[in-house]
């Protein structure tokens, strides 16, 4: 790969970031307030990221592999356009790992998602390098430009994803296709449920992996991303995941103009390396012992509702619950033992349940998540398949309607947060329908705490 000015892409070593962190960087760096970027030395950001990073970690089981050269290995990153192209720093990783293990030959494979997987014709493999032994380090790069978090599940899933040999490492990089307005309330109700359901799935398909999520940096001219990346840094707590603090690499050095492409969003060469390849390896310690991410979908909790996994079917609407416009028992689509699931469509359809919190006294005062298995038809509206939970003092708390086209055409977890208030007398979970489709329930899961989950009694 080769070297910037200054900057030589070596092993750093890193852990989270904080106010000793910024000055240490430019302490480091004998940076004024305009820094120049390329001054900026390896040790900086070791410095920066606050020293050693303890083991265990994200890498882990990865780096146990490759040091003792026994088996092929496969990385897995899940991305923006910010890790798309041979110029962005996915590409510049599977170089570093070339360079770093050359018992290993590198194989690169990019998504093509015209396609719809690796190694088409299209989108051949690419051999990086050629190791001195037998066995491959595969990186399957499923970067995608303008989409998010859950742009791989639904139909794009099994080929993306979940038939992939079992992976060491999982990385993922996105947050700036997916601002949601709203307060630093909004960031438990709806970011980080969005981040932990996106993720959840992925992870519950490699569970040996470990994960690192990066924080991506915010745009030159903007200053929008903060809220995003608390998320992230509190997805990284749920999820036991390392966080790759790009976003706090790029403030430390002022967001200069030559971290960026002239659109002021994407990184250019010089910023794919300082603001995300760097912080990605200073996480590749040598001497780490693995750290397998928690997938939330494994977790055994109680499911708070009555018949949310809706087995008790015998009128025109689920037992304990309501419904407004066109609902039907759909045996073609589902998931799950029923042999059936329920079928929301139009455009004010909906079903509901309601809870009296003094049968459910202990979730008072306390967050609750919900979390809805579905499948969204290919060409539904944007409403379909929102899901909301909702009291009589609280505004309801909704996930963001999403694109139509994504994460269609196949079985998909998403999850919202809410905070129920000590004197909220009913809870009211509600998933829509909307107009160009339907939306499939194969069960509805409410517990305690910030976790969805899937398994649930």
């Amino acid at each position: 790969m080769g070297t910037i000015t200054g900057f030589p892409i070596t092993t750093a070593v890193s852990g989270l970031t904080g106010a000793e962190g910024v000055a240490a960087l430019q302490k480091a760096n004998d940076m004024p307030a305009a820094a120049d970027v390329t001054n900026v030395t390896t040790e900086g950001v070791k410095l920066f990221m606050n020293g050693a990073l303890a083991v265990p970690s994200a890498a882990g089981l990865l780096m146990q592999r490759l040091n003792v050269n026994a088996s092929s290995v496969n990385v897995l990153v899940i991305s923006d356009s910010i890790g798309y192209g041979t110029d962005r720093w996915v590409y510049m990783l599977a170089e570093w790992y070339g360079e770093n293990y050359p018992t290993h030959t590198i194989a690169y494979y990019q998504w093509d998602d015209a396609g719809g997987d690796y190694d088409t014709v299209s989108v051949p493999v690419e051999i990086v390098s050629i190791g001195t032994g037998t066995n491959v380090l595969a990186i399957y790069n499923f970067a995608n430009s303008g989409k998010n978090i859950d742009y791989g599940l639904g139909s794009k899933f099994a080929k993306s994803v979940a038939e992939l040999d079992n992976c060491d490492l999982v990385i993922v990089n996105h947050g700036r296709n997916q601002y949601d307005a709203g307060d630093d309330d909004y960031t438990d109700k709806i970011r980080v449920p969005r981040f932990l359901s996106g993720i959840g799935q992925n992870i519950q398909a490699h569970p040996d992996a470990g994960l690192i999520i990066i924080a991506q940096s915010e745009g030159r001219d903007d200053n929008d991303y903060q809220r995003t990346a608390e998320a992230i840094y509190k997805t990284c707590a749920l999820l036991n995941a390392d966080n790759a603090n790009g976003y706090a690499v790029s403030i430390a050095l002022n967001k200069d103009p030559d971290l960026f492409q002239e659109d002021g969003i994407h990184p250019s060469n010089l910023g794919s390396q300082v603001i995300y390849l760097e912080p990605v390896i200073a996480l590749h310690n040598a001497n780490s012992i693995p750290k397998p991410a928690i997938s939330p979908y494994d977790l055994q909790l109680k499911n708070i509702l009555l018949n949310g996994d809706f087995s008790a079917f015998a009128e025109a609407t689920p037992d304990n619950w309501t419904s407004s416009g066109t609902i039907t028992k759909e045996t073609g689509i589902f998931f799950g033992p029923n042999g059936y699931s329920v079928g929301i469509e139009g455009s004010g359809s909906y079903i509901r349940n309601a809870i009296p919190t003094l049968t459910q006294p202990s979730i008072r005062g306390k967050w609750v998540t919900l979390s809805v298995l579905m499948y969204i038809e290919s060409g539904a509206g944007a409403n379909a398949g929102r899901i909301s939970i909702a009291t009589p003092l609280d505004t309801s708390t909704s996930s963001t309607a999403l694109a139509a086209g994504v994460s269609q055409g196949g079985w998909k977890w998403v999850s919202v947060s809410a905070k129920i208030r000590d004197t909220s007398g009913y809870i009211w979970i509600k998933i829509l329908g909307d107009t160009g489709g339907a939306v499939f329930i194969d069960r509805a899961i409410l517990v305690q705490g910030k976790l969805p989950t899937n398994a649930a009694s």
